[in-house]
């Protein structure tokens, strides 16, 4: 049984905020930033990202992005993922704050209804 919607589209995922992150530096303080795909690990360079908030664990994004879904996805790809990564730009990689893995077919709120917004919080882990 394939679910998930029957044409190609776009899903959308707007991240207002976050709350209470842990902080990433010695101020006490982070740069955090959301990072965000749809699908399977083999599709990590489809990463898009928020602005980076400045010096806060509390941070306001407020930013839109649509996804492309294909019509029919396997289950790999009705998987979003969500990272929040500290934005140092001068460690290389930026350090692991939180993160969130999302099944868009059976996670609370949706319910496999692929045609209605769902607002809803969710914690990272």
């Amino acid at each position: 049984m394939r679910l998930g919607p029957s044409v190609r589209g776009e899903v959308e995922v707007t991240v207002i905020m976050c709350s209470s992150l842990c902080p990433a530096n010695r101020d006490t303080f982070s740069n955090p930033k959301v990072r965000l795909c749809l699908g399977s690990a083999a599709r990590r360079h489809d990463w898009v990202s928020t602005n980076s908030a400045h010096q806060t664990t509390s941070p306001s994004f407020d930013q839109s992005f649509r996804l492309p879904l294909p019509a029919h996805p396997e289950p790999s790809e009705r998987m979003l993922e969500l990272e929040v990564r500290h934005d140092d730009s001068a460690v290389g990689e930026s350090p692991l704050l939180g993160q969130l893995s999302l099944d868009l077919d059976t996670a609370e709120g949706f319910n496999g209804d692929w045609t209605r917004p769902v607002d809803k919080v969710f914690a990272l882990s």
